[in-house]
């Protein structure tokens, strides 16, 4: 069972403007929020990765990043920390959802492969992820998303997924 997480957003802010304006967006923006799991789903074009993506920068933003620093207390490089990790079944879907969110993105099968390739005493790129989000998990095996969740719950502080599909 993942533990609960509860992001510090307020959707009152005026970053959430557009967002406010739409039941549905704000349903979504709410469980994101406050739940552990959470599936946003809707046709192309109903702001799906754009609630996400506001959500998630504004989290982000509010994280502690104290626990995200080497043995020498310096911050460790964004790209290998990744307090969220957003992932793809597909190159192009990870680069589109980089594009929109402005930030990393991996296939799952690269954050697989990462922790097949580990050799001793060397740091995983994925271990620090506390939310991850999954863009067009439709297109995902339950058997791969099972090998994902089963690593990053095992090797990592993950807190809340989030899943985003048609």
């Amino acid at each position: 069972k993942l533990p609960v997480f509860q992001l510090p957003v307020n959707l009152n802010n005026a970053q959430f403007s557009q967002i406010q304006k739409d039941e549905s967006q704000m349903l979504a923006a709410k469980s994101i929020i406050s739940q552990p799991i959470t599936m946003v789903s809707g046709r192309g074009g109903t702001g799906k990765t754009e609630v996400v993506s506001k959500v998630l920068a504004a989290a982000k933003n509010m994280i502690d990043v104290s626990d995200q620093k080497n043995s020498d207390g310096r911050l460790q490089n964004e790209f290998f920390v990744g307090t969220i990790l957003y992932t793809a079944p597909t190159g192009k879907a990870a680069s589109v959802i980089k594009k929109r969110v402005r930030a990393p993105a991996f296939t799952i099968h690269q954050v697989l492969a990462s922790f097949k390739k580990k050799k001793e005493g060397e740091d995983r790129k994925f271990c620090k992820p506390q939310i991850l989000a999954v863009d067009e998990c439709n297109m995902v095996s339950v058997e791969l998303f099972s090998m994902l969740l089963k690593l990053l719950l095992n090797n990592s502080k993950l807190s809340k997924i989030v899943l985003i599909g048609d």
